[in-house]
């Protein structure tokens, strides 16, 4: 597995070349780096950072928010993104910073809009693809001559994930950047992935390079390849979690009159609804509301749900481990799939597990690392903060 480097020209004009400047397989010092780093967590851009000496010959060509820089794996496209920051120390070695093409979207604002209500149930598919349609227009506005690299195209899943889910919208008057309004509203109320790949289509008669955007509720993508704990697994840590430990569900509904809808009429006259954890650990209550819920027995049926979907003591871990594509046939571990887990001595047999982050060397990538989680279990940011309201008040 070779990691190579490559610096994308004449953005914005019709005469585009994409040149490798680091190959670590050349004795040519002028296509090698120094050091170089690539980091990425799940709905994150990514982040690229090398140093470059003076004798490389791409050495001047590298301007912050106007050159891309394209890691290659194996030759083939792995992550794309903008130089943010260029720095020179005392010997004239350069270093300089990347963000992925996901961060363009922080160059564009969500204004104030008449569209949406307060507290209003809107439409997950056509909400974001308001906000990037709107980014589009703002980058085209921006007086550059050509601003396609820019854009994104929605890819055509969205519908097909979300169908006609709906979220919570709450109101920003700040302005938030394209970026956060995506992760403040959708993704904390709805979790789901973030991400995008390079898409080529053909713009104004000729073929370019454009961005395509992805948001799924769900991962399928399968790595080829396994952790095995006499293998490639470097570390592994375990994890109990109990901060929304409950086991009796109290469940209000709108407020009518002053008082809450409560399940007594349609619950034999009970307030509650048990979980089976009742039996192992007592009763320990736990109230939850339902703002838009009128009627008694939509109420109970709403509670018997969030009971039955309730995990007390859950378990996850995380893994290290070394990418096994560096000495097996196998393609390169990327952020989102999931791998298979095999480790005896911690009760690990064919579980997969999701790559959350990675961290990959460029000048040795025998030392890169990978972690591995269940983000597909972890709570909503919204759903965590209420869990913390309840348990305080």
């Amino acid at each position: 597995m070779i990691y190579t480097l490559g610096i994308v020209e004449g953005l914005g004009t019709e005469n585009i070349t994409e040149t490798i400047f680091y190959n670590p397989i050349s004795e040519d010092q002028r296509v090698l780096i120094i050091s170089g780093e690539y980091d990425q967590e799940v709905n994150g851009a990514g982040k690229l950072t090398f140093q470059i000496a003076y004798d490389n010959f791409r050495y001047d060509m590298f301007k912050a928010f106007t050159t891309q820089v394209v890691l290659y794996c194996d030759g083939d496209e792995y992550w794309r993104g903008r130089v943010i920051s260029v720095s020179i120390s005392y010997d004239l070695t350069k270093t300089i910073v990347c963000e992925g093409v996901l961060n363009y979207l922080l160059d564009t604002f969500v204004f104030p809009s008449s569209n949406y209500v307060e507290g209003e149930d809107v439409s997950i598919v056509s909400y974001f693809t308001d906000l990037i349609n709107t980014h589009n227009t703002l980058v085209k506005a921006s007086g550059e001559s050509d601003t396609w690299y820019k854009q994104f195209i929605v890819d055509e899943s969205l519908e097909d994930q979300w169908g006609s889910d709906t979220f919570k919208y709450v109101a920003d008057d700040s302005c938030p950047t394209t970026l956060d309004a995506i992760l403040n509203s959708l993704i904390d109320q709805k979790s789901g992935y973030l991400y995008t790949e390079v898409y080529e289509t053909v713009i104004n008669g000729r073929s370019v390079k454009t961005n395509k955007i992805y948001y799924q509720k769900i991962l399928t993508s399968e790595s080829n390849q396994w952790i095995a704990f006499d293998e490639n697994m470097l570390d592994f840590e375990q994890l109990t979690e109990d901060e929304e430990f409950w086991t009796v569900i109290v469940p209000f509904g709108k407020a009518v009159d002053d008082s809450r809808v409560n399940i007594t009429t349609v619950n034999d006259g009970k307030y509650t609804i048990a979980h089976p954890d009742a039996a192992i650990y007592g009763y320990i209550y736990h109230p939850e509301f339902y703002d838009d819920i009128e009627d008694p027995y939509e109420l109970k049926t709403a509670a018997q749900k969030t009971v039955d979907e309730h995990q007390n003591l859950e378990q996850s871990c995380t893994v290290r481990a070394v990418d096994m594509s560096l000495y097996r046939n196998a393609s390169p571990l990327r952020i989102g799939q999931t791998v298979k887990i095999f480790s005896k001595p911690h009760g690990l047999n064919m579980e997969s597990l999701r790559v959350s982050s990675v961290m990959i060397d460029l000048t040795n990538p025998s030392r890169s690392e990978f972690s591995f989680g269940k983000p597909d279990k972890t709570l909503s940011k919204e759903q965590s903060e209420l869990m913390k309201q309840l348990k305080s008040s």
